[in-house]
């Protein structure tokens, strides 16, 4: 990989999110292709091939992935011959397989923690903060709907939430407050330094609202402006019942304001496809995380629109100037003070709601030894790389 200039996070990028391919198997088949050919469905394993400390085995759609160890790995080979990525239809599914055995690792929601904590001569719980964040997201394209074009609307959305009630009582207190888009493990982590924090305050979130002519002119509940209703589908990934709870929290947080969502559950594939290959949706709630180098171009550049995950349409000439800046400053003490201005910018502006970090929690059986866990790497954290050898 070359660069076309100085940037910042060319190591991480190369690194991180590059791939190695080997052109002897790919070089022939057509880029379109990659997705259905054989060596990525795993229905070829020969045509996988990588550099890792594991090489894949097998993959049972639906059911599980296997790896197995490659010996001729250096510095030197995984302790472990093999591992199975077993693959579940829900979460409660998943525990249950946890708690008789059948599984070693596992990623935990907040309601099976304290199951973990009765059972300390069986399990080890482990818990640290990541990159990982919820966040709802506007559609800000004025063809699709008006309702969120003034940040003030979006501000009061923010305002009219409870962050501390949702970390501490949907929670558990295994999450962040956010204050600001970086998370708690980021170099460029200043909550001090934004200019705005939005504690809970609905009487701001109404005065908001007002200040941008958004009243209830008609006594219905929901405010409104020039004959259009602030109420409209709120869509969320289904499957979790965390999730269902923050949602339902949300619902009535809003109402209480003047802003009516009808919360729409969709299986994940139905999600991105109303939110990018045919965006009508109006808000939308997500989870993601960010890379290594904590830089936010690919979710708030304006060219994001169709490849990157800039679901809302936003676009910011002046934020995307910052960050020129922000990549070619290749020392980050001098990196630092751009990148909280960088913040402040998508903070005060919210195209997308971050109300928590979340913390990962997990549990490990204690048949596992020598198992450090961690927010750079770790049981449950595995990068199955297509390489040369």
């Amino acid at each position: 990989m070359t660069s076309n200039g100085i940037r910042a996070d060319f190591l991480i990028a190369v690194g991180f999110s590059t791939s190695i391919i080997k052109k002897s198997i790919w070089e022939n088949v057509p880029r379109t292709d990659w997705a259905t050919d054989p060596g990525s469905t795993g229905q070829d394993p020969s045509r996988v091939v990588g550099t890792g400390p594991f090489k894949f085995e097998s993959w049972q759609q639906g059911q599980e992935i296997k790896l197995t160890r490659n010996d001729l790995y250096t510095p030197a080979p995984a302790y472990l011959k093999e591992i199975t990525i077993r693959i579940f239809a829900d979460h409660e599914a998943e525990f249950n397989a946890f708690l008789t055995g059948d599984l070693d690792d596992i990623g935990l929601e907040t309601q099976q923690v304290q199951t973990i904590q009765d059972q300390p001569d069986q399990f080890r719980m482990y818990e640290f903060p990541d990159r990982s964040f919820d966040y709802y997201e506007f559609n800000l394209n004025p063809d699709t709907t008006v309702r969120f074009q003034d940040a003030r609307v979006r501000q009061a959305f923010m305002y009219a939430l409870d962050s501390e009630s949702i970390v501490n009582d949907i929670l558990l207190g295994h999450g962040v407050v956010a204050n600001g888009p970086q998370p708690v493990i980021s170099y460029a982590y200043a909550p001090d330094e934004m200019n705005t924090v939005y504690n809970y305050d609905p009487d701001k979130a109404k005065q908001l609202l007002a200040d941008a002519g958004w009243t209830d002119s008609n006594g219905d509940g929901s405010v409104d402006k020039d004959g259009v209703e602030m109420a409209f589908d709120f869509l969320y990934p289904s499957g979790a019942a965390e999730s269902d709870t923050v949602v339902a929290y949300m619902q009535d947080a809003w109402k209480a304001v003047g802003i009516l969502i009808t919360p729409k559950a969709l299986e994940f594939s139905a999600l991105i496809e109303a939110t990018t290959t045919t965006p009508t949706f109006e808000m939308a709630l997500y989870g993601f995380n960010w890379d290594p180098s904590f830089f936010q171009d690919f979710m708030f550049a304006c060219d994001q629109y169709q490849v990157g995950f800039n679901d809302m349409k936003y676009c910011n000439p002046e934020l995307d100037a910052l960050f020129d800046q922000i990549v070619s400053t290749v020392d980050e003490q001098q990196r630092i003070p751009l990148m909280i201005q960088y913040s402040n910018i998508v903070n005060d502006e919210q195209p997308i709601g971050v109300v928590y970090f979340r913390k990962t929690i997990g549990a490990e059986n204690l048949r596992i030894h020598n198992s450090f866990p961690g927010p750079w790497g770790g049981p449950g954290i595995f990068y199955i790389w297509i390489a040369d050898q």
